[in-house]
């Protein structure tokens, strides 16, 4: 068909076909480029972030625990100081989890985030906040017990729901980079695929205008 076209035309559909592979190969990795940075932006905000909040409250935790059994074996006549500790981290505590409260979330997610502040808050209510009046009235039995028992077990659960949190937030991130990993692998087969055509298709319209140039040399 291009053989009865005008040098001119040939020149013209060659321009236009090199220009429009371009024009294609570039959408295609601005496109994907958005859509990485956005997965990017979500493993920061989403995953990353939470995992450093999600580690924070539960070394908070744990370190509120540590402070009372530390408190009920020295049995120290003023344990004041111990108390606003805790107190103050169970502050914390409920500042970091808001903070996360405002991530996206999937459902898994939720979920799993209902049953830990589920525990958590068993944690404080039936085993911190008793634990702590023992202290402030002395009890040392009272206080060795609720140590041995609810402190203890309480903080377990919410040590396992808080671990089955962070394992989620760990594989939602590797989904995640696997979604993004096979879209470059996707565009970049596209990409390869487009340059190979625009240069075949390229090369044929060259080759047919070489010899458009010649047969009008040779008359």
């Amino acid at each position: 068909m291009l053989k009865h076209l005008s040098i001119k035309t040939r020149l013209i559909f060659l321009t236009v076909l090199l220009s429009a592979v371009s024009i294609l190969v570039g959408t295609v990795g601005l496109v994907n480029q958005g859509a990485t940075n956005a997965a990017l932006g979500s493993v920061y905000n989403d995953r990353l972030m939470v995992l450093t909040q999600l580690s924070r409250i539960l070394s908070l935790m744990q370190q509120n625990q540590n402070a009372l059994t530390s408190a009920a074996l020295a049995a120290e006549p003023d344990n004041g100081p111990v108390i606003a500790e805790v107190e103050g981290r169970i502050g914390e505590i409920s500042a970091l989890w808001d903070k996360y409260k405002a991530t996206a979330q999937t459902p898994d997610e939720q979920a799993l985030a209902q049953a830990f502040i589920d525990s958590r808050m068993a944690f404080v209510r039936n085993a911190l906040k008793p634990t702590m009046a023992a202290l402030r009235a002395s009890d040392a039995e009272a206080t060795r017990q609720l140590v041995k028992g609810p402190l203890k077990d309480r903080f377990m659960t919410a040590q396992k729901n808080m671990q089955a949190l962070v394992r989620l937030q760990q594989d939602l991130a590797k989904a995640q980079y696997d979604q993004a990993l096979a879209r470059y692998e996707r565009t970049r087969n596209l990409s390869i695929a487009l340059i190979v055509i625009g240069a075949l298709a390229g090369a044929c319209v060259a080759v047919l205008l070489i010899r458009g140039i010649d047969a009008s040399l040779a008359e």
